[in-house]
Parts: C-alpha cells; sequence; structure tokens
C-alpha cells in the first residue's frame, strides 16, 4: 500500500508556540526523527533536512510502494502571521 505522510517537524506546536509570545507552556519538544519511528514501526522512513533534498525525497517515498514518512526538518522561526494569505485581512 503506497501510503506517503510527510511531516514538517519543527519540534513545536508552532502556531500555539508562538501564540504564547515570551511565556510558552507545553509547546516546545525534544527533537524527534520521525523517519527512525517509521522504520521502527515497518514503514520506510526519509529523514529531509536541506530543501534541496525534498523533491528526491518524496520521489523515493512514491516509487517505494510502501507505506513511508518523510520526516521534513524546518524552521520554527516563521510565525502562522508570516504564512497567512493575504486574503485573511478582508472580513
Amino acid at each position: 500500500m503506497r501510503i506517503v505522510t510527510v511531516v514538517f517537524n519543527n519540534s513545536m506546536l508552532g502556531w500555539v508556540r508562538h501564540g504564547q509570545g515570551t511565556r510558552p507552556i507545553a509547546s516546545q519538544f525534544a527533537e524527534y526523527d520521525h523517519a527512525a519511528i517509521g522504520r521502527a514501526m515497518g514503514c520506510e522512513g526519509i529523514r529531509v533536512e536541506r530543501v534541496a533534498d525534498l523533491p528526491e525525497a518524496i520521489g523515493r517515498a512514491i516509487a517505494s510502494g510502501r507505506p513511508t514518512i518523510v520526516d521534513v526538518v524546518t524552521s520554527g522561526d516563521p510565525t502562522f502571521r508570516d504564512v497567512q494569505t493575504p486574503l485573511a485581512q478582508y472580513p
């Protein structure tokens, strides 16, 4: 069965963390390797740490024909305000 799950891994509940301002509570996590967790469960697991490696990782995941976790390490710096569509400002 070919199911590909992509985890955008910033080691936090990003929107929650940024909404908490200077007093974060239970929104930051230890670093987890979700690809390794997938492999331990019998799936394929691919960890991506550079944006340039993402297309190849997705291609490998689809070609594997097996359930695959693609763990994409991302930054926690951008906030939800940085990624909102400009249309969100209109009522």
